[in-house]
């Protein structure tokens, strides 16, 4: 509930902010088609300050935040150029220093609407930017590639778990007893071993040395770890 109704006021503030025949047609459109973003199996964020950086967005003020990223915390300045709900999770684009970023909301906090008009890069398209940012993130995420063997349950497991590296496999050989060797995109060797592991016993890891290594140290700890309470 705390994540719908700051989602719910963000709705309200824009849908208010219609013309009479927008807001009639967004209604209607709402009273037929429901879009559950959230995955199953997961919780939806609780976001307070989400309504202030709707209206941010919509009426194009500068605001001032502090952000924790990944690797630390600092005071921004931001120019809010759009709101994207991606897998259950709310981002905020905004250009710092005139280059347009990303900013998960969940990491946003102190944030303080300016009395200042926020700067729009000339011809920013909201929808083309952030596919481009998409796919420049999956290229700098998944920067090496292992070759694996994949049984034919493992092929349907890498097409579920993960779509966008089942595009960029290279198929190497079929073999005679119905698995399938193929080169695709992984991490680095420590974030690799956790991708592979889900496959279980439907993939073996081939190259590179190093990661075929590491994924056998951390069979070999899991299968104690159980030993030691059978």
């Amino acid at each position: 509930i705390g994540w719908r109704d700051p989602a719910a006021r963000a709705h309200d503030k824009l849908l208010a902010a219609m013309p009479a025949d927008g807001q009639h047609r967004a209604q209607r459109v709402a009273s037929r088609f429901h879009l559950d973003a959230v995955p199953w199996y997961h919780r939806a964020e609780t976001l307070p300050q989400l309504p202030a950086l709707a209206a941010a967005v919509w009426d194009d003020q500068r605001i001032r935040a502090r952000y924790e990223g990944w690797s630390e915390g600092s005071r921004v300045v931001l120019d809010p150029l759009g709101l994207v709900l991606k897998g259950g999770l709310w981002y905020l684009v905004a250009a710092r220093r005139g280059k347009p970023r990303t900013f998960r909301i969940a990491g946003l906090s102190d944030v303080v609407v300016l009395d200042a008009a926020a700067k729009r890069p000339r011809g920013f398209d909201l929808a083309t930017w952030w596919a481009r940012a998409c796919r420049d993130f999956e290229q700098r995420l998944y920067r090496q590639r292992g070759v694996v063997r994949l049984s034919p349950a493992g092929l349907r497991a890498l097409r579920d778990f993960e779509p966008a590296v089942a595009e960029a496999v290279q198929v190497l050989a079929a073999e005679p007893d119905g698995w399938t060797r193929l080169s695709l995109p992984i991490e680095d060797t420590a974030f690799g071993v956790r991708q592979l592991l889900r496959y279980g016993n439907e993939i073996e890891v081939l190259e590179p040395p190093a990661l075929r290594a590491a994924l056998a140290r951390e069979a070999r700890r899991i299968a104690a770890r159980h030993a030691r309470r059978a």
